[in-house]
């Protein structure tokens, strides 16, 4: 869901300074990429903006894999692993199942890092923008 900016401040969901008079003060604290899973509560998650959506957010199959990494792992005929670091990128490696994984799952797993604006399939985790953008 794209917010009209005529309605919302761009500050609201990248924070930032709007009375700022320079771009450079205007852009401290910037989110660059809000609703992303470690700041979604002050972007998304603000009072009077989406903050009921965020612990089911938090706790759905989008954000945690549950079941999904370790089921595809006993498909492909390997052990499951018990996965902690949020972005799946830094801990699947680029061989067998786990490259299957980073191809189907990680590109659009919340927890990963967006590196770009561009919703291309490749980078389109990023929290509630992966979808909602």
């Amino acid at each position: 869901m794209l917010h009209d900016p005529a309605e919302i401040c761009c500050t609201t969901c990248h924070a930032g300074k709007a009375s700022a008079n320079t771009k450079e003060n205007a852009h401290q604290n910037l989110e660059v990429f809000p609703g992303r899973m470690k700041t979604v509560e002050q972007s998304c998650g603000q009072s009077g903006c989406h903050a009921e959506l965020i612990p089911l957010v938090q706790n759905s199959r989008m954000n945690t894999l549950d079941g999904m990494l370790s089921g595809t792992r006993r498909l492909f005929g390997e052990k499951p692993k018990k996965q902690s670091h949020p972005d799946l990128n830094q801990c699947l490696s680029e061989k067998g199942v786990d490259s299957y994984l980073r191809k189907l799952c990680v590109s659009c797993h919340l927890g990963s890092e967006r590196k770009n604006h561009q919703q291309i399939l490749q980078d389109h985790g990023g929290g509630c923008a992966a979808c909602h953008l």
